[in-house]
């Protein structure tokens, strides 16, 4: 019984660090000096428990390459911008919730404002655009597309994106080649917006380790519900 208590609050911890972690570090806030050595704790801690219960290993697993996933996205952001105030680990977290590869995330965030610091977007906080269609105003735009933080346009553009243009039978590379919603109506009106969106991602997958940790994430997020299925009354 004892056990079993336990297991479930190692679980809960695990899960309230990869999934809490943005709010812990705080709506729109970068992960700094401070919090990456914050992860480095977390990292050892994990790596201590790793082996002392053999049921939460691939739970520690996916906690520990989450991180590393976020660091890789927070240095390239990094790279690109130290101006913005998106939250890496909100990101990710929200990648993951409505099933978008998160590098077209990166992606659209850089073509369209550069993560919310450049055109209309430094004004309304709508870091992808949402909304802003070729000849609304300003005023008209903010109606229904202005945040108090850029934070909160991310899971609205996710949502956009998995349920209007992905649906259940595109990928994010159908995207790459042709950026149409499911009724066939084009994200933007500039031509070669697919070749800006393409080359923003391979220049991710050159100069990250994204492409290698999200693919280890996604297997090891197959073998738990692998787990889960054939274990229904596990911890």
């Amino acid at each position: 019984m004892f056990e079993n208590r336990l297991n479930k609050f190692l679980v809960i911890s695990f899960l309230v660090l990869i999934i809490g972690l943005p709010l812990g570090i705080g709506i729109g806030a970068n992960i700094t000096k401070s919090n990456n050595e914050c992860i480095e704790s977390y990292k050892q801690t994990i790596k201590e428990l790793r082996y002392e219960n053999d049921s939460l290993r691939k739970i520690i697993d996916n906690v520990e390459l989450s991180l590393e996933i976020i660091e890789e996205i927070s240095t390239w952001m990094d790279s690109k911008t130290k101006k913005h105030s998106l939250c890496p680990a909100t990101i990710f977290q929200l990648s993951v919730k409505h099933d978008v590869d998160v590098r077209l995330l990166l992606s659209q965030g850089w073509v369209e404002s550069h993560f919310g610091t450049a055109g209309i977007a430094a004004r309304t906080n709508s870091v992808f655009n949402v909304g802003a269609f070729d000849g609304f105003a300003y005023s008209e735009i903010c109606k229904t597309y202005k945040y108090s933080h850029p934070n909160e346009s991310i899971e609205p553009y996710l949502w956009l994106i998995r349920n209007e243009y992905l649906g259940s039978e595109k990928n994010e590379q159908h995207l790459l080649r042709n950026f149409v919603n499911l009724s066939g109506s084009r994200y933007a009106t500039y031509p070669n917006y697919e070749r800006n969106i393409g080359n923003v991602w391979r220049e991710i997958d050159n100069t990250t380790k994204l492409d290698s940790l999200l693919m280890m994430h996604a297997d090891l997020k197959h073998q738990q519900l692998s787990i889960q299925i054939d274990s229904p009354h596990s911890i």
